[in-house]
């Protein structure tokens, strides 16, 4: 009885001893969790920041001046409305009417809309393809060496430079002069690009939204 009542003490040591170590483990992984959670939840702002305030309205606004365009196209083919405003009299066969200007400048208008969403909204890109390199195989390599660098760039400068060009042609303050400014055509690799990067970011979303469904 007496060697029990002396290693009471040593037991009710032990039994706090693993409780303690139990609770801070169980807090720990508890601060662990949050940490996960709070890190997913950070992670799930930024993608939606990035697909509703640029990647988002950059495609409407690429959609709607596709729509014009096909309009503006109408049984006239592979026209290309860059080198339309350059050189107005190499189209002097086609006829284009009062609504024809309405919708060139209206896909102008759309253009710049584009322009000062890039600028506001351009550190939310992030695809290398669209930022730093993209080479058109069926179009880079018809131009002379010393013109490719100027095309081996991201499809955003690229079109930011079309839409600022185009801009400049229709109000006729470059005109002429078509083969110097074919580079700066329209990019129409760019709508799939765009698509394709968010479906990625989408993607990433719903998979964060899974594990968070998966934490609770």
């Amino acid at each position: 009885m007496e060697i029990f009542v002396l290693f009471v003490p040593l037991i009710i040591a032990a039994i706090s001893f693993t409780f303690n170590v139990w609770n801070n483990i169980r807090e720990l992984n508890y601060k662990k969790e949050v940490l996960e959670e709070s890190k997913i939840s950070d992670k799930r702002k930024e993608l939606a920041k990035k697909l509703n305030e640029f990647y988002g309205p950059f495609l409407q606004n690429l959609k709607k001046s596709t729509t014009l365009y096909r309009a503006l196209t109408f049984k006239r083919g592979d026209f290309r409305l860059l080198d339309y405003l350059l050189d107005e009299n190499t189209f002097s066969e086609q006829s284009f009417d009062e609504n024809d200007r309405t919708l060139i400048n209206e896909i102008v208008d759309i253009g710049k809309e584009q322009q000062a969403l890039i600028k506001s909204q351009g550190g939310l890109i992030d695809d290398p393809v669209l930022t730093l390199n993209f080479v058109d195989n069926e179009i880079d390599e018809k131009f002379d060496q010393d013109r490719r660098d100027l095309q081996n760039i991201g499809l955003i400068p690229r079109v930011n430079a079309h839409y600022r060009i185009l801009e400049l042609a229709r109000d006729k303050k470059i005109f002429g002069d078509v083969s110097r400014f074919q580079d700066y055509r329209f990019p129409r690799n760019l709508p799939n690009e765009i698509e394709r990067r968010i479906k990625e970011l989408q993607t990433e979303l719903e998979s964060l939204r899974k594990i968070i469904r998966k934490c609770n």
